[in-house]
């Protein structure tokens, strides 16, 4: 089975961008309680939000 070159690039801007929209999401949700750094329990809200299972 022989893929192009560009193939292999596929999962990792999908990860990436799937990260950066989650990680902006988080960070959005926490704006106001003016935390230091996003922790899980940041995230939690905005996976739930975007219908993912924990």
């Amino acid at each position: 089975m022989r893929f192009q070159s560009t193939a292999a690039e596929v999962p990792q801007e999908v990860s990436g961008a799937y990260l950066i929209e989650t990680l902006e999401d988080s960070n959005f949700h926490t704006i106001h309680a003016k935390p230091v750094a996003i922790l899980l329990k940041d995230m939690q809200p905005t996976r739930h939000i975007s219908g993912e299972r924990a």
